[in-house]
């Protein structure tokens, strides 16, 4: 019996990579055994999972976003450090995340605990724009 070849990413997670060779993240031993990052509800933990993610697959994503606040606060650009990332609403599609006030509510708990800081606010003058964010290490104090 012939084995049916099975294609393991979605379309759409494919349309999110920008290699488009698969999805994967950056997870730290340090990080997952603090008492920050326990403390957490699972869906929390689930989500800084999606942000290591993003670090990494997101990159095109946040370079543009990046810019583009550059051009709005009249700073010249320079590229983001790799810790920075942002969550379009393609993506949260992608990881199951729909619900904006739940991704809201998560991502302001990360950066409670320390995991997470914004960078940049979506509102700037001139339209509605991503936040910006990148992962911190302020959980070890």
């Amino acid at each position: 019996m012939a084995r049916k070849k099975v294609d393991k990413m979605p379309d759409a997670a494919k349309k999110v990579c920008d290699n488009g060779s698969g999805i994967f993240g950056r997870l730290y031993l340090d990080v997952i055994t603090s008492p920050n990052f326990k403390r957490l509800k699972p869906s929390e933990q689930l989500l800084y999972g999606f942000c290591c993610i993003q670090t990494i697959n997101g990159r095109a994503c946040v370079v543009k976003a990046f810019r583009t606040y550059c051009e709005v606060i009249g700073e010249e650009y320079k590229p983001p450090p790799t810790s920075y990332f942002v969550f379009p609403p393609e993506h949260q599609t992608v990881y199951g995340l729909s619900d904006k006030s739940n991704i809201s509510k998560r991502i302001k708990a990360l950066i409670d605990a320390g995991l997470v800081d914004k960078v940049f606010s979506n509102r700037l003058p001139g339209g509605n724009y991503l936040n910006v964010y990148r992962l911190s290490s302020r959980w070890k104090s």
